[in-house]
């Protein structure tokens, strides 16, 4: 199975084309970009490390993008997340082991899906990147849920919390299983399955990396003094008051991405 490894109108791949641009700072890399898309602006190589800096020529927003530097890996960068997008004329970094650099020194952009809903690129990758946003949603749309049931801020109740969030999921049916209570609008849980193995994957990745950030949280939070030792200093409780209307925000804001065209959908 290809790697998908996540970093934060259909059009076949086949039409992306080697070119070559000033050696000087690509240091001998060369891409294979659909025109009007990306480019390769400079590559900085040190002793464990390769970044790639790559520039936005396509005159719209990106959300996300991957590129391939071997036959079964696949690096993404998705502004799910931050959103941060990938605005006109900027450029993003991509920083990946020097021993993942394929012998021919060919970067291959392997797919790019817009702001404006539209993409192109491999079906496999661009369907890893959707399953990954929609198991993020759902799992933080769980987290939300169990983080409006806290009590209070004692160690008691934070341990309940990290039992209702549970460990992470082992496999692609588990991540299936854990949300199958969560409600998002248009979403029917029994369909994932039966949407591929790179949308399941991605989606399992996605659950996966959600669940993990939220207990990150919350152990972040029984760092805290349960009540505060001065005005100035945080408390346990508030932190967690601020945790849920964290979550709330990110409910909300996920909610209104997945229903624009092409954010999960092809």
């Amino acid at each position: 199975m290809k790697k998908l490894l996540i970093i934060t109108a259909a059009t076949c791949i086949g039409a992306f084309a080697p070119r070559l641009m000033s050696q000087d700072l690509l240091s001998g890399w060369r891409t294979a970009f659909a025109p009007n898309t990306m480019e390769l602006a400079e590559v900085k190589q040190n002793d464990t490390l390769t970044t790639f800096v790559l520039r936005n020529i396509s005159g719209k927003r990106i959300t996300a993008f991957a590129v391939r530097l071997s036959n079964d890996t696949t690096h993404s960068v998705d502004s799910f997340e931050a959103e941060n997008d990938f605005e006109p004329g900027t450029s993003n970094s991509l920083t990946v082991g020097k021993n993942e650099s394929s012998a021919e020194h060919l970067l291959r952009l392997s797919a790019v899906i817009f702001r404006d809903g539209t993409s192109l690129g491999e079906s496999d990758v661009l369907d890893g990147i959707r399953g990954r946003r929609l198991g993020l949603s759902m799992e933080i749309e769980r987290v939300a849920g169990i983080l409006s049931l806290a009590a209070n801020a004692e160690d008691e109740s934070i341990e309940a919390l990290k039992t209702r969030i549970g460990s992470l999921p082992q496999s692609s049916e588990d991540a299936v299983a854990s949300v199958r209570g969560v409600q998002l609008p248009g979403i029917n849980i029994d369909r994932i399955k039966d949407a591929g193995s790179s949308f399941v994957h991605g989606f399992h990745v996605g659950v996966s990396n959600a669940r993990e950030a939220a207990l990150w949280k919350i152990n972040q939070v029984t760092q805290l003094p349960v009540e505060a030792r001065g005005r100035a200093r945080p408390s346990r409780g508030g932190a967690l008051l601020d945790l849920r209307h964290l979550y709330q925000a990110l409910s909300a804001r996920n909610q209104a991405f997945l229903n624009q065209r092409g954010v999960i959908h092809q």
